[in-house]
């Protein structure tokens, strides 16, 4: 077997399933767009349900590859929490919201464990940014860290619901700043006592 065919069903079903949700496509519908047979898939995928629960997997492996090589850049505390964010923004904007409804209506063991290892590997790495940071003096030693990710995580989620942002005039770039902002002037040790 190909790895190489592997990936390629790999990245396709990864941005059909992230557009479409689950329900809304089918097996032909997964391999007619890279010209491909059922056989193919499925001499790789036991089924469309296995397809996407790896699917699932690799995206947050790939998420943790990129935390790992941030976390081991010499970037200073601010710019590697700002550069952090922005690497979740960018990995998980193409994923459509409807999307990731379908999934939760139509496989919810999936939903349930795309959003627990987006949560998982959000917050432990971003506690391990703001450790680091506290490490050096820079975030405020006497504070949770594991407090101050919960907060950016919560904000962020609840300020980029859909809801929210039709009625908002900001955009997403704007609320994330926003919020960082927020959380980093509350946790920033004055010069004083650097």
């Amino acid at each position: 077997m190909s790895k190489k065919t592997e990936a390629r069903l790999l990245t396709h079903a990864a941005s059909q399933f992230f557009r479409h949700g689950y329900s809304n496509l089918s097996v032909d519908d997964l391999v007619q767009g890279i010209g491909m047979s059922k056989a193919t898939l499925y001499r790789y995928f036991d089924s469309k349900y296995d397809l996407l629960e790896i699917v699932i997997e690799n995206l947050f492996q790939a998420i943790e590859a990129d935390i790992n090589e941030l976390l081991a850049s010499k970037q200073g505390p601010e710019e590697k929490l700002r550069t952090f964010l922005i690497l979740m923004v960018e990995r998980l904007e193409g994923i459509e919201r409807s999307a990731i409804e379908d999934i939760k209506h139509s496989v919810p063991v999936l939903y349930e464990k795309f959003q627990t290892l987006r949560k998982h590997v959000i917050i432990n790495h971003l506690v391990k940014v703001l450790d680091d940071g506290a490490e050096q003096g820079y975030f405020r030693r006497n504070m949770d860290q594991g407090v101050v990710a919960h907060i950016i995580f919560a904000a962020i989620e609840s300020l980029t619901e859909t809801e929210y942002l039709a009625e908002s005039r900001y955009r997403f770039s704007d609320i994330f700043d926003m919020v960082l902002t927020i959380v980093m002037y509350g946790n920033v040790v004055n010069t004083t006592e650097r």
